[in-house]
């Protein structure tokens, strides 16, 4: 994929200002947070390991619930979740204030998990992503599961990418011998795959190489955002496809070297996309608005005169070590860290503020809940309450969690 949006300086100085911030009324990150802190008691939880959710306390680590891992709700009140033998595969939903089954009912067998729109009316069955695939199956389905569901077959190895909020629109990825893909779109009224590939509006090309790592939805619905790593030129890239609508262009935003080691996270107001790498030190914000290409800036981490003290060798850069990042619930803080660091970074002007060493351990997920308190998991299994102003961790619980990622703060 060559070089997409050309919105990035050639010089990658640290941002002062832009189009993006003109008019910020975000608070600065760079004083510590205002206290006094919310009761952590107040916080639950939502980890995952990929198999099961677990929903914690957000004071004692305490695990309250279990559910089977599946796609949200957009309010996290019910889980999708595929599950079952191959004689009797099920769509199951889970109400998650309880973890109990709420409904259940029996789907093809291919069948092995659950997608759905941004804002949940949405859902698509795919089936496990298989290259060699001669036929790859989807079947959309209202989320209330009254009506007939439509059923998708396709010649050759496909896999999901997005589903309109209308329901109307698949968005699925072609699946090339070579590696690559082509994102093209199924028309669920006419029953037909549009021939023609969604096309880079920058530059028209529509092959696409690399590993997706995150991806989420704008608020309104109508583009998706989606990191990709290490494309066929080593490099990492955000795609912008534009789902709320019948579309042939896609927008691609080029990420400056490394091509690994980057992370994506939303500001609370589903506008604001940070993507960082605390690698390179090097943040890229993009601000959505509509159907548009997404405004770009970009910069690296201004230390001032404190020592951020994280990734600075090339044994540690080997060592594959990811960045984490969330945004506090203001969207005034961006929150970052790689290995045992974190540091919290004034998003505006990408001002680092404290920074936090987590005792050794390893920081692998990042999240600010609403009372304030900064949450982290480790690659050793624990849960940390860091206190957002000092930086400096609280509370740790017992190895617990080894492989969890922090889905979601409730409180």
């Amino acid at each position: 994929m060559r070089p997409m949006l050309a919105l990035l300086a050639a010089t990658f100085t640290v941002l002062t200002s832009g189009a993006a911030c003109a008019t910020d009324t975000r608070p600065a990150a760079g004083a510590p947070t205002r206290s006094p802190l919310g009761p952590p008691g107040n916080a639950a939880l939502y980890l995952s390991d990929g198999s099961v959710v677990s929903v914690v306390d957000g004071a004692t680590g305490q695990v309250q619930r279990r559910m089977p891992a599946g796609a949200p709700s957009p309010d996290w009140k019910r889980l999708y979740s595929v599950a079952g033998s191959y004689a009797n595969v099920q769509l199951r939903v889970v109400d998650t204030a309880t973890g109990a089954i709420v409904h259940a009912l029996p789907v093809p067998d291919w069948a092995s998990e659950a997608r759905l729109s941004a804002n949940g009316s949405w859902l698509a069955l795919v089936s496990k992503p298989d290259p060699r695939a001669p036929v790859t199956h989807f079947q959309v389905r209202d989320t209330e599961l009254v009506g007939t569901p439509r059923d998708v077959q396709l010649p050759g190895a496909f896999v999901f990418d997005g589903l309109s909020g209308d329901g109307q629109r698949l968005f699925v990825l072609q699946l090339r011998p070579d590696g690559s893909y082509q994102v093209k779109l199924y028309d669920l009224a006419a029953q037909r795959l549009l021939p023609e590939a969604i096309v880079d509006k920058s530059d028209g090309s529509t092959v696409m190489s690399g590993a997706s790592v995150h991806s989420f939805t704008t608020a309104d619905g109508q583009e998706q955002l989606t990191l990709y790593e290490r494309d066929a030129r080593n490099q990492s890239f955000v795609h912008v496809l534009p789902v709320g609508t019948a579309t042939e262009f896609a927008y691609c935003v080029d990420l400056p070297a490394p091509g690994s080691n980057w992370t994506l996270s939303p500001a609370p107001d589903g506008r604001h996309f940070y993507a960082v790498n605390m690698v390179s030190e090097a943040v890229v914000t993009l601000t959505a608005d509509g159907l548009t290409p997404p405004q770009v800036s970009g910069g690296h981490v201004d230390a001032g005169t404190s020592r951020l003290g994280l990734v600075r060798d090339a044994e540690a850069k080997e060592a594959g070590q990811r960045t984490a990042a969330t945004v506090s619930a203001d969207g005034g803080t961006l929150f970052a860290g790689t290995g045992d660091r974190v540091v919290r970074i004034d998003p505006a002007t990408l001002r680092a503020g404290a920074a936090g060493r987590l005792a050794g351990e390893e920081v692998t997920s990042l999240a600010a809940g609403r009372s304030g308190w900064l949450y982290a998991t480790t690659a050793a299994g624990r849960l940390l309450r860091i206190d957002p102003g000092s930086m400096r961790v609280a509370w740790t619980s017992s190895p617990a969690f080894k492989g969890s990622s922090i889905l979601r703060t409730a409180g």
